[in-house]
C-alpha cells in the first residue's frame, strides 16, 4: 500500500513539473486555425499566364482565377505567380513566352488565354508541362484534338462550346434581316474565320470581313457605310478603349451590331449578343481545373465540354439610338438592357400636376364656359339699354289707283323714320340680370372642381405609372430568380437527386413569368399614355419620372407629422370632425349648390312677382315722307312735316290660362330639388373624406408591415433555396417560397403608391391638395388640425 502511494505521489510531482514546463508554449499557440499548418512542408507551385492582348475579361479572369486558388489550394500547396506575360498581339512574342515557360523548371503550370496563344500552344503537342487554354475554342475549326469530350493529349486543356458563331449570326438575322454581313475580325484570325463560314454552307446572305485595324478609325477607314446592313464583331479585334470609340462611331452611324462576347459588349452599347454573364461559373471551372492538375491529375483526362445556357442580350437604350425595332419573338426570350433609361425629361409629380392643369382641353371648355356666362350676363344687362330702329319706306302703287284717289294715293312714296324703345320695368329681366352674374360664379367654381378632378386623376395616374413600373421589375426579378432555379433544377436532375419533372415545372414558371412579364410591359404602356392624355402631350412621349420611395416619402407627407394625428381611435375621430367641416367649407361643389340655390330663390320670387307687378315700357317714333308722286307729276309737292308720336306703357296679364301659377309650383320644386341635392353632395363629400380617412389609418402602417413581410419572406426563401439546392427541400416548397417572396416584394412596392394615392383621395375630399402644397402650408395646416385635436382632449 506504501509503494502504490509513493507512485501516486512521484507520479503527480512529475505531472506538475511537466505541466510547469510544457504550460508557456501552449498558450503561446495562435487559436488560428491556419497555424495548424505552420509546420507542415507544403509544396510551393508556380504558375504563369500568357495572353494575346489585354482584354476586358483579363483582369477579371486572372483575379477571379487567383481568388479561387486561394481557398482551393489552402493547404495543399503554396501558389506563385510567375508573370502575367502579354504578347502584344505579336505571334512571335507569344511563340517566345510559351517556349520560355515550356522550359523554365520553376513554372509548374501554363494558362492561357487568346486565339494566338491557342493556336501556338497547338502546335507542338503533347506539351511537356500542363497547359491549361482558358478560353473558348471550336475544336473542329481549329483542328484541336478531341476524343470522347477530352483533349485526349497529356498535359492540355481547353475549353469548347460548339456552333456558337452560326447560331449567332441566325438571331442575329431575326432581329435585323440584312442580305450582308460584315465581320469586324483581327486579320490573324482570318483563316479560321473563312473556316468558319465555309462550314456554314449556302445561305441566302453574303459575309464579308473587316480587318480589325489598332484604332476604331483606321478599322473603319475606307469602309462604304452605305453599303454595310449590319456588322458582327468578333472577339479580341481591337483594344477596350477603342473599341468602346467602335461602337460609338457604328451607333451614330446607325448600324446594328452583334457581339460574339454577348451581355459584356452589350453592355457597353452593342445592340445585341447571345453570351450570357459566365465570368463566375467559368472562372470557378479554370479554377477548379488548375486545381485538379496541381494535384496531380491529367489535364488530358478532363472533360472540355463547357455548357453556358443561351440567352439573347439586347440593349434597348441602342435600339432606339440606332431604329431598330426588335421583334417580339426575340423580346420574349432576351434579357433587355437599358429599357427603362431615361428617354425624355424628368417628369416630377408636381410637374405633372401643373402641366395637366395647365394644358389639359377641359380648361379650355371651362374658360369659354365662363366667357359665355359673362356674355350672357352682358346681354342681360342690355336689356336695360335703349333699342333704337332706323326705317327706310319706298311703296309703288299701280296708276290706275293712283289716278282715281285723287291725289290721296301717291303712285310713288319715299318715307325715313326712327324709332327708339327704353324698357323701364321688368322684374324678370331684372331677376336674370342678377341670376347671370351668378352664374359666373357657378362657371369659375366648375372649373375649380375639374381643376380638383384632374389634379387627383393626374397624380393617381402618375402613382399607377410608377406602380406599373415597379410591379415590372418585381417580375423581372422573378424571371431571373426561376432562371437561377431552372439551373439548379438541372443539376439536381444530373446528380439524380431530382428527375425531369422538376425541369419542367420551372421551365413552366419561365414561361408564365414571360407572358406576365409582357402584360407588366403592357400596363407601363398604359399608364403613360393615360398619363401624357391628361397632360395634352402626344400620348406616347416617353419621360423620366421620379419615384417616390420610402427615402422621398417623408417630404409628401409633410415630414410624417400626419402620422401622429391618426395614432389612435379617438385622435382619428376628432381629425374626421376637422376634415369634415374642413371638406364642407372648401368643396366648390357646395359652393355652387349654394348659389345654385341663390338663383332658383330669385326664380321663385320672379315667379311670385308675376301676380303683383307689371312691366313698363316707352316708345318714340318719328318719320319723315322724302317724296311722292302721282304718275310720274308732283300733284302735292313735297311735305316737309315729319309725323312722330310718343308711347308709354305698362302691361299686366290679367289671365294667362294659368302658367303662372303652374310656373311658381314648378320654381318651388326646383328649389327643394337643388335642397336635396346638396344635401346628398354633402353626404357623399362626408363619405369620401371619412373612407379616405380611414384608408390612410391603415395603408399609412401597411407600409412598414409589408416591408417587415417583404424582409421575412426573402429570408424564407432565401433558405428554402438552399435547402432545394441541396436536395432537402422540393420543388413545391420553393415555387411557394419564391411566389410568397415576390408577392411580398411588390405589396410593399405598392403599399407606398397605395398611401399616397389614399392622401390623394383625402385632399380631393376636402378640396385642398396638401399633397402637392408648399411644405410651410403644409406644417400650418397640420397645426390648426393638431390643435383642433388636442382642444377635443384626444
Amino acid at each position: 500500500m506504501m509503494i502504490k502511494t509513493n507512485r501516486l505521489i512521484s507520479f503527480f510531482i512529475f505531472f506538475l513539473t511537466f505541466s510547469l514546463i510544457t504550460a508557456p508554449a501552449f498558450s503561446q499557440r495562435p487559436a488560428d486555425d491556419e497555424d495548424l499548418f505552420a509546420n507542415v512542408d507544403i509544396p510551393v507551385k508556380r504558375i504563369v499566364y500568357i495572353y494575346d492582348s489585354p482584354t476586358k475579361l483579363f483582369d477579371k479572369l486572372i483575379a477571379g482565377i487567383n481568388e479561387e486558388l486561394d481557398l482551393l489550394g489552402k493547404g495543399k500547396y503554396d501558389l506563385q505567380i510567375v508573370g502575367p506575360e502579354s504578347g502584344n498581339r505579336d505571334p512571335k512574342k507569344i511563340r517566345r513566352l510559351l517556349k520560355d515557360a515550356l522550359a523554365d523548371p520553376e513554372v509548374d503550370i501554363i494558362v492561357g488565354e487568346g486565339l494566338r496563344f491557342t493556336v501556338e500552344a497547338l502546335k507542338n503537342l503533347p506539351p511537356k508541362k500542363p497547359i491549361i487554354i482558358a478560353d473558348f475554342i471550336n475544336h473542329a475549326i481549329l483542328g484541336a484534338p478531341y476524343k470522347d469530350g477530352k483533349t485526349g493529349v497529356k498535359n492540355l486543356y481547353y475549353l469548347t462550346r460548339s456552333k456558337q458563331a452560326t447560331s449567332d449570326f441566325n438571331v442575329f438575322r431575326q432581329i435585323v434581316p440584312f442580305k450582308k454581313l460584315h465581320i469586324i475580325i483581327d486579320q490573324s484570325y482570318f483563316a479560321y474565320a473563312k473556316r468558319i463560314v465555309n462550314k456554314l454552307g449556302k445561305q441566302d446572305y453574303r459575309i464579308y470581313f473587316i480587318p480589325g485595324q489598332k484604332t476604331a478609325s483606321e478599322t473603319l477607314k475606307g469602309i462604304d457605310f452605305n453599303n454595310v446592313e449590319a456588322i458582327y464583331l468578333a472577339p479580341e479585334i481591337i483594344s477596350p478603349k477603342q473599341f468602346q470609340k467602335l461602337i460609338g462611331i457604328l451607333n451614330e452611324r446607325k448600324i446594328p451590331t452583334f457581339s460574339f462576347w454577348g451581355y459584356e459588349d452589350v453592355e457597353r452599347g452593342v445592340l445585341a449578343g447571345r453570351m450570357p454573364i459566365y465570368s463566375t461559373k467559368f472562372i470557378r471551372r479554370i479554377a477548379l481545373i488548375i486545381d485538379r492538375v496541381l494535384m496531380g491529375e491529367d489535364a488530358g483526362t478532363i472533360p472540355v465540354e463547357f455548357e453556358i445556357e443561351d440567352k439573347i442580350a439586347i440593349n434597348q437604350k441602342t435600339a432606339d439610338e440606332i431604329g431598330v425595332s426588335i421583334p417580339f419573338n426575340i423580346l420574349s426570350q432576351a434579357e433587355v438592357l437599358f429599357q427603362d433609361e431615361p428617354k425624355g425629361d424628368l417628369l416630377t409629380l408636381k410637374k405633372a400636376v401643373d402641366e395637366a392643369v395647365e394644358s389639359n382641353w377641359i380648361f379650355s371648355i371651362r374658360d369659354e364656359e365662363i366667357k359665355q356666362a359673362g356674355q350672357e350676363y352682358l346681354y342681360g344687362l342690355s336689356e336695360y339699354l335703349p333699342k333704337a330702329e332706323g326705317r327706310l319706306d319706298f311703296n309703288i302703287i299701280d296708276s290706275g289707283r293712283a289716278s282715281h284717289s285723287g291725289g290721296a294715293l301717291p303712285k310713288r312714296t319715299f318715307s325715313y323714320g326712327l324709332a327708339v324703345e327704353q324698357l323701364i320695368f321688368s322684374d324678370p329681366v331684372i331677376k336674370n340680370i342678377q341670376n347671370t352674374k351668378k352664374q359666373i360664379k357657378i362657371s369659375r367654381l366648375e372649373k375649380e372642381t375639374s381643376t380638383l378632378n384632374v389634379t387627383q386623376e393626374t397624380i393617381d395616374a402618375y402613382l399607377a405609372y410608377l406602380k406599373a413600373k415597379a410591379l415590372l421589375k418585381v417580375e423581372r426579378d422573378n424571371y431571373k430568380t426561376t432562371e437561377v432555379n431552372l439551373d439548379i433544377a438541372r443539376k439536381r436532375q444530373k446528380t439524380g437527386v431530382a428527375g425531369p419533372e422538376e425541369v419542367y415545372r420551372w421551365e413552366a414558371e419561365i414561361s408564365d413569368s414571360k407572358a406576365e412579364m409582357l402584360t407588366r410591359e403592357a400596363e407601363v404602356r398604359q399608364a403613360r399614355v393615360v398619363l401624357n392624355q391628361l397632360m395634352n402631350r402626344p400620348q406616347e412621349t416617353l419621360f423620366e419620372e421620379q419615384d417616390i420611395g420610402l427615402e422621398t416619402l417623408r417630404y409628401y407627407i409633410g415630414s410624417l407629422e400626419f402620422a401622429p394625428l391618426i395614432r389612435n381611435m379617438n385622435s382619428l375621430q376628432s381629425m374626421l370632425d376637422y376634415s369634415v367641416t374642413e371638406a364642407f367649407e372648401n368643396a366648390p361643389e357646395l359652393q355652387t349648390l349654394n348659389i345654385g340655390l341663390e338663383i332658383q330663390e330669385n326664380l321663385k320670387k320672379e315667379a311670385r312677382n308675376r301676380f303683383l307687378l307689371p312691366q313698363a315700357d316707352m316708345l318714340f317714333d318719328i318719320s319723315q315722307n322724302a317724296h311722292d308722286s302721282v304718275r310720274g307729276i308732283m300733284t302735292g309737292g313735297k311735305d316737309d312735316s315729319a309725323d312722330w308720336r310718343f308711347n308709354m306703357r305698362a302691361t299686366y296679364p290679367l289671365w294667362d290660362r294659368g302658367q303662372r301659377f303652374i310656373n311658381v309650383a314648378e320654381q318651388n320644386s326646383e328649389y327643394r330639388r337643388i335642397q336635396f341635392t346638396k344635401f346628398l353632395t354633402s353626404q357623399e363629400i362626408e363619405l369620401d373624406t371619412r373612407i379616405a380617412l380611414y384608408n390612410m389609418y391603415h395603408s399609412y402602417p401597411a407600409i412598414r408591415l409589408t416591408r417587415d413581410a417583404m424582409i421575412s419572406s426573402q429570408k424564407n426563401f432565401e433558405v428554402i433555396q438552399k435547402k432545394y439546392s441541396t436536395g432537402i427541400a422540393s420543388v413545391t416548397d420553393l415555387t411557394n417560397a419564391q411566389n410568397f417572396k415576390f408577392q411580398n416584394e411588390g405589396n410593399a412596392m405598392v403599399a407606398i403608391y397605395s398611401f399616397l394615392s389614399d392622401l390623394a383621395s383625402f385632399d380631393r375630399a376636402i378640396s385642398k391638395f396638401y399633397l402637392l402644397a408648399p411644405e410651410a402650408e403644409r406644417k400650418v395646416w397640420l397645426n390648426e388640425v393638431q390643435k383642433y385635436i388636442n382642444s377635443q382632449g384626444s
